[in-house]
């Protein structure tokens, strides 16, 4: 079948739309008290923790660290590596993926933060 094409949308332009949008929503969503460190847990854990102990086990030749830490990388980017076929994306989001979640859990807790200290965000004229 051919797909039907309804509707576009393009939600940030540049890097800094990107930055801000994220900051403006981070407290409504993961950048709360009750849900900022068992997020950064899951999301440094299942992405930025394998490609360490990657790291470690070819520093030590250790094949069932290398062998764990494979299979979790490739568990982690499967779901952005479907993304990418069936939402036809650039194939340079796949091995940005761990750097993109690692960036997205640094903006949660800036936002964090910033929400401690008073401070507000605004994207597209609204805060």
């Amino acid at each position: 079948a051919l797909p039907i094409y309804l509707a576009s949308c393009r939600m940030y332009v540049g890097a800094s739309g990107v930055i801000n949008g994220v900051l403006k929503n981070a407290h409504e969503g993961l950048a709360n008290p009750r849900l900022i460190g068992l997020f950064t847990f899951l999301l440094l854990g299942c992405t930025v923790l394998p490609l360490a102990t990657l790291v470690s086990g070819l520093t030590h030749s250790n094949l069932q660290v290398i062998t764990v830490s494979i299979l979790a990388l490739l568990l982690a980017h499967y779901p952005r590596t479907a993304a990418v076929i069936h939402f036809k994306q650039s194939w340079r989001a796949i091995p940005f993926h761990i750097p993109a979640v690692f960036a997205f859990v640094l903006l949660q807790w800036v936002a964090f933060f910033s929400h401690l200290a008073g401070h507000s965000y605004s994207w597209r004229g609204r805060t």
